[in-house]
Protein backbone atom coordinates (compact mmCIF):
# COMPACT_ATOMS: atom_id res chain seq x y z
CA UNK A 1 0.00 0.00 0.00
CA UNK A 2 1.39 3.63 -0.32
CA UNK A 3 1.06 6.24 1.89
CA UNK A 4 -1.83 8.06 -0.35
CA UNK A 5 -3.83 4.78 -0.44
CA UNK A 6 -3.60 4.38 3.45
CA UNK A 7 -4.27 8.18 3.99
CA UNK A 8 -7.24 7.56 1.69
CA UNK A 9 -8.68 4.32 2.72
CA UNK A 10 -7.65 4.48 6.36
CA UNK A 11 -7.05 7.84 7.94
CA UNK A 12 -8.94 9.94 6.21
CA UNK A 13 -12.36 8.02 6.87
CA UNK A 14 -11.21 7.72 10.70
CA UNK A 15 -10.75 11.44 10.91
CA UNK A 16 -13.77 12.02 9.31
CA UNK A 17 -15.42 10.50 12.56
CA UNK A 18 -13.89 12.90 14.55
CA UNK A 19 -14.49 16.73 15.16
CA UNK A 20 -12.30 18.69 12.58
CA UNK A 21 -10.38 20.24 14.78
CA UNK A 22 -8.47 17.07 15.45
CA UNK A 23 -7.44 17.21 11.78
CA UNK A 24 -4.53 18.60 11.68
CA UNK A 25 -1.26 17.98 9.33
CA UNK A 26 0.42 16.88 12.42
CA UNK A 27 -2.60 14.43 13.77
CA UNK A 28 -1.81 12.90 9.89
CA UNK A 29 1.79 12.46 10.24
CA UNK A 30 1.51 11.10 14.05
CA UNK A 31 -1.04 8.77 12.53
CA UNK A 32 1.16 7.40 9.47
CA UNK A 33 4.17 7.37 11.82
CA UNK A 34 2.53 5.06 14.21
CA UNK A 35 1.26 2.78 11.67
CA UNK A 36 4.31 2.21 9.99
CA UNK A 37 6.29 1.92 13.09
CA UNK A 38 3.60 -0.77 14.48
CA UNK A 39 2.22 -2.56 11.90
CA UNK A 40 3.39 -0.84 8.76
CA UNK A 41 0.06 -0.61 7.57
CA UNK A 42 -1.13 -4.31 7.33
CA UNK A 43 -4.35 -5.50 7.91
CA UNK A 44 -5.32 -6.77 10.99
CA UNK A 45 -7.60 -9.02 12.67
CA UNK A 46 -8.32 -9.46 16.41
CA UNK A 47 -9.75 -13.06 17.13
CA UNK A 48 -11.88 -13.55 20.80
CA UNK A 49 -13.15 -10.91 22.48
CA UNK A 50 -10.08 -7.89 22.15
CA UNK A 51 -12.06 -5.51 20.36
CA UNK A 52 -14.99 -5.58 22.96
CA UNK A 53 -12.83 -5.09 25.82
CA UNK A 54 -10.62 -2.52 24.24
CA UNK A 55 -14.02 -0.65 23.41
CA UNK A 56 -15.23 -1.11 27.06
CA UNK A 57 -12.68 0.71 28.31
CA UNK A 58 -12.18 3.79 25.90
CA UNK A 59 -16.17 4.04 26.81
CA UNK A 60 -14.78 4.34 30.52
CA UNK A 61 -12.04 6.66 29.95
CA UNK A 62 -12.85 8.87 26.93
CA UNK A 63 -16.87 9.40 25.87
CA UNK A 64 -15.87 10.91 22.32
CA UNK A 65 -14.04 7.40 21.52
CA UNK A 66 -16.13 5.25 23.21
CA UNK A 67 -19.12 6.22 21.04
CA UNK A 68 -17.00 5.39 17.74
CA UNK A 69 -18.29 2.60 17.72
CA UNK A 70 -22.24 3.36 18.17
CA UNK A 71 -21.66 6.05 15.26
CA UNK A 72 -19.87 3.40 12.68
CA UNK A 73 -22.83 1.01 14.08
CA UNK A 74 -20.34 -1.90 15.06
CA UNK A 75 -22.48 -3.77 17.36
CA UNK A 76 -19.54 -5.26 19.88
CA UNK A 77 -19.18 -8.78 18.66
CA UNK A 78 -18.16 -11.38 21.19
CA UNK A 79 -16.39 -13.18 18.36
CA UNK A 80 -14.12 -11.57 15.71
CA UNK A 81 -14.29 -12.74 12.20
CA UNK A 82 -10.89 -14.14 10.57
CA UNK A 83 -10.23 -12.81 6.69
CA UNK A 84 -12.50 -16.16 5.16
CA UNK A 85 -15.56 -14.77 7.30
CA UNK A 86 -15.64 -17.39 9.45
CA UNK A 87 -16.28 -17.34 13.32
CA UNK A 88 -12.89 -17.53 15.59
CA UNK A 89 -14.08 -19.20 18.71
Amino acid sequence: MTLAEIVASGINPALALLPPKMDTPEARIMLLAIGLQEFSHAVRHYYGEVALLGRSRYRQKNTQAGDLGELRRDPPARAARSPDGTSQP
